[in-house]
Parts: structure tokens; sequence; C-alpha cells
């Protein structure tokens, strides 16, 4: 069967992928989803790495586009945006918080 854990597809049917974020998508369109979501991630995480935190929080927001409930952009972005010094972070770590809590409710 199908495990996401911060995105990321481990296994299954990616149309399963479609239902847990409630898209309606062709698998084909899903799968080009994933693939172009965990590029996207990749690169945000090397740029968040380089301490190129704007550009590294354009390919978060990118990821948050396609996939709102994407944790670990939702967390990635949150810290990019403190290293920029805005003050718009907390509603997103508010949001992983939040998405946290619901992911441990459903896995209890």
């Amino acid at each position: 069967h199908l495990s996401v854990a911060h995105g990321y597809v481990v296994g299954g049917d990616s149309r399963d992928v479609c239902c847990r974020i409630g898209a309606t998508l062709p698998r084909r369109k899903a799968t080009a989803d994933i693939r172009t979501i965990s590029l996207l991630m990749a690169e945000g995480i090397a740029l968040k790495g380089a301490e190129s935190f704007e550009p590294a929080a354009t390919k978060f927001r990118q990821v948050l586009a396609r996939n709102p409930f994407h944790l670990a952009a939702t967390e990635s972005l949150a810290e990019s945006l403190q290293k920029l010094g805005y003050t718009d972070e907390e509603s997103y770590m508010r949001r992983a918080i939040q998405l946290k809590d619901n992911d441990l409710a459903r896995t209890s």
C-alpha cells in the first residue's frame, strides 16, 4: 500500500495520493505532481542549506501551491521566513503544528 511521509510517496498507487490530498487527478498527472513536489522540495532544502532563504521560500511556496497539506514545506517555509526576518512565519508554524496534530490523530 501507500505511505506518505512529509509529502514523499513510498510505494503504492499514486491515485491514493490524490485521494489523500483531496484531488481528483488522473494517475499520470498525480505522478508528475509528486515528482515536481519532490524536486521542488530538494531544491528548496538545498537553497535553505546554502542560506539562500528567499529563493528557498519561493520553492516551498511552489510546493504548497501544489499540496497545501505538505508538512515539511510548511515547516521549511516558516524557518526560511524567520531567517529573513518576516513576521508571518508564525502562521506557517501554527499550520505545521495543526498538520502534525491531524496526522497524529489519524494514525492513533
